[in-house]
């Protein structure tokens, strides 16, 4: 574990695997021998690098749209239907929080694909206050059968929310929301990573990891 130079954090090793981080204990488990904390000079200045390239492609893919591709609500489903993809493969859906298939209890969603070779897919939900995303992604259908990453190729991009609430019971792919800051969410369990502003979450993230797709710059 990496954190920034005193002043800023108080470090003290409690035992193997416990430390002390500003007097709020940490335990880390690294194999059979714990791990190590360590500070570092240039911390600060890597994390707001990252922050701001987070911030710009969120930005950047906000500004996508493929008017073909839709979503549609049917019984218990939410189809992502895929008409079009760019020269990348890469299927953008646009959608608001609001929509009542997004605030709707113990739908699955599903990746109906109308056209071969998708290689990733990227959902941008519009909103800045979005207090309830109880939709699930089904794993099966959506990710693991459908795209060459399984749901690795899969991006959840919050890119105006400032208040993001997770209740969803089981969620799969990357969540990107680098302007959000959440509440105290319960029975959150989500596969693959979150990326927020000021995450307070009790939950459980877990693999895949993000697969970025191919990318030729040229595309259009």
């Amino acid at each position: 574990m990496l954190i920034s130079n005193p002043p800023y954090r108080n470090v003290a090793k409690v035992d193997n695997i416990k430390w002390s981080i500003n007097n709020r204990q940490v335990t880390l488990n690294g194999g059979n021998e714990g791990a190590e904390v360590f500070h570092n000079s240039s911390i600060n200045g890597t994390c707001v690098n990252m922050t701001n390239a987070l911030i710009a492609l969120s930005q950047d893919l906000a500004n996508r749209s493929m008017s073909r591709n839709v979503i549609k609500a049917v019984d218990n489903k939410i189809n992502c239907i895929v008409n079009e993809t760019d020269c990348n493969g890469v299927a953008v859906f646009n959608a608001n929080a609001n929509d009542t298939w997004m605030i709707q209890n113990s739908k699955d969603f599903f990746l109906v694909m109308n056209i071969p070779n998708v290689t990733f897919v990227v959902l941008n939900i519009w909103g800045k206050n979005i207090s309830s995303t109880n939709a699930k992604v089904n794993d099966g259908s959506m990710c693991s059968s459908s795209l060459p990453n399984g749901c690795g190729s899969v991006l959840w991009n919050f890119l105006e929310a400032t208040t993001l609430r997770l209740t969803m019971d089981q969620g799969y792919g990357a969540m990107l929301a680098p302007y959000a800051s959440s509440g105290s969410a319960q029975n959150v369990n989500f596969n693959g990573a979150i990326v927020m502003k000021s995450p307070n979450l009790n939950a459980e993230t877990h693999f895949p990891r993000l697969v970025p797709p191919p990318c030729r710059t040229n595309c259009v």
